[in-house]
């Protein structure tokens, strides 16, 4: 009875001294997985456009100062610099930039869909979506979607982007990886 207590306590030490490897395995595994540096967050701007039925323009543009994420750090009422566009343009590059603190933010419109409407003497406005690349210095450039809209009644403009992160199977990677692991373990729980 003795010797089958002893050979328990000796396999449940091996069982834990196994599962304790794969866990550190698995850690240093899932910090190689962790490091991203995709650009996350939201950032808006708003100004005077000068647009017709052909195209738009923004001679005046600034920042709105609803940032979130890695835009955080950039004040209202920065200046940015956007390059005019033909509604008929399928992109542009890029469709804004800013300096601020010696970091460069910019935006390319990959896909640009356009809306333009006008009711003569009463109202125009247009709208302007699709996605494309966000850039900052020092990240990754990273996809996202924006909206640009605007009225010749306010004389006034909108943009707004949004970039997020999809996971890129890092966590299907690391249940992967724990499943391995237990298995591994069960399988030396089994011969010991």
């Amino acid at each position: 009875l003795k010797q089958l207590t002893l050979n328990k306590s000796n396999k449940m030490k091996k069982l834990i001294k196994s599962l304790s490897l794969a866990l550190i395995a698995l850690s240093i595994s899932a910090s190689t997985f962790a490091v991203s540096n995709k650009i996350v967050g939201d950032i808006g701007f708003t100004g005077v456009p000068a647009f017709d039925a052909t195209g738009v323009s923004f001679p005046t543009a600034v920042t709105t100062g609803s940032t979130t994420g890695d835009y955080s750090p950039i004040a209202g009422n920065t200046a940015v610099s956007f390059t005019s566009f033909n509604f008929a343009d399928t992109s542009v590059a890029p469709l804004w930039t800013l300096t601020y603190k010696a970091i460069t933010y910019s935006f390319t419109a990959n896909t640009l869909t356009s809306d333009y409407v006008s009711i003569p003497g009463v109202l125009s406005f247009f709208t302007v979506y699709g996605s494309g690349m966000a850039s900052i210095t020092g990240y990754e450039d990273t996809y996202g979607t924006y909206v640009i809209s605007g009225n010749n009644a306010s004389q006034n403009f909108t943009f707004s982007a949004s970039t997020s992160v999809p996971d890129g199977g890092a966590t299907a990677s690391l249940l992967g990886l724990s499943l391995v692991g237990f298995a591994f373990a069960a399988r030396r729980f089994k011969k010991a």
